[in-house]
């Protein structure tokens, strides 16, 4: 295996979590914020 590759792959992995989380973040807010209005 070629370490270039895996590092790559590693970093858009954890790019990918870190997206989805902040993407969970908002999702949270925004559901937080429905239930309260109502």
């Amino acid at each position: 295996m070629n370490p270039l590759i895996s590092a790559a792959s590693f970093i858009t992995a954890g790019l990918a979590v870190g997206l989805a989380s902040i993407m969970d973040l908002e999702l949270v807010k925004v559901l937080l914020r429905a239930k309260l209005q109502k």
